[in-house]
């Protein structure tokens, strides 16, 4: 037999601790606690960026697809080598002074669903004649252009912000022509081929301000 207090055996010489003695030591054990950790972010992972299709790939069309007002007489609406720059050039005149003309070029990027791809856009444009307008014309001859991906403007710039919205362009003069450079992104919800649009919009009257628009470039691509 041993201390009553704490232990006693039992017929096979097996010692048993009393409930109480167990009771007693348990208040004075030391709590576990279970500390939660949070799991690391997945970090973004940079991939080769897919190519751009040279200018001699993207297609043109005047007018845009699924529109009217048809360009009438001489202009440039092509892909032109300008200022070191492959680019999108748009500047007809004496064409339709009743409604809105369209004109439109374009290609197809070869993206991964979930990834995020950033752009980078250099834009430039001339007012009509080279000359600045009155306040009172701002509504007059101006030009805009939409940066399209899978059909959804991303981007929407002009050469008269009181005309149409989007982002002004900060115009020069054909001699001292001012590039604008713009970046946005765009995270792709498929696989595959995405379109890619430059989608113009001139404003009714026989002559409009000039826009040139370079190739894209992607920055960078992570997923």
């Amino acid at each position: 037999m041993m201390d009553a207090g704490n232990e006693v055996d039992d017929a096979e010489g097996v010692t048993r601790l009393r409930r109480r003695t167990v009771i007693r030591g348990a208040a004075w054990a030391v709590p576990v606690i279970a500390v939660a950790v949070a799991a690391p972010a997945t970090a973004a992972s940079a991939f080769t960026c897919p190519p751009v299709s040279a200018a001699a790939e993207w297609a043109v069309a005047i007018p845009a697809r699924d529109t009217s007002g048809e360009f009438t007489t001489s202009g440039n609406a092509a892909w032109v080598s300008i200022d070191g720059r492959s680019a999108w050039q748009l500047s007809k005149d004496n064409r339709s002074a009743t409604q809105d003309a369209f004109a439109e070029t374009f290609s197809e990027i070869d993206m991964v669903s979930g990834a995020t791809y950033t752009f980078m856009i250099e834009v430039a444009a001339n007012y009509l004649n080279n000359t600045p307008p009155n306040p009172g014309n701002m509504n007059i001859g101006g030009q805009s252009i939409q940066i399209r991906l899978n059909g959804i403007s991303v981007q929407d710039y002009t050469t008269r912000a009181a005309w149409s919205g989007g982002t002004q362009i900060s115009m020069g003069t054909s001699g001292s022509r001012q590039w604008n450079t713009f970046t946005f992104t765009y995270t792709a919800t498929s696989s595959g081929p995405v379109a890619i649009d430059y989608f113009n919009r001139l404003a009714p009257g026989l002559s409009n301000d000039d826009i040139l628009v370079a190739m894209p470039v992607l920055v960078s691509c992570v997923v």
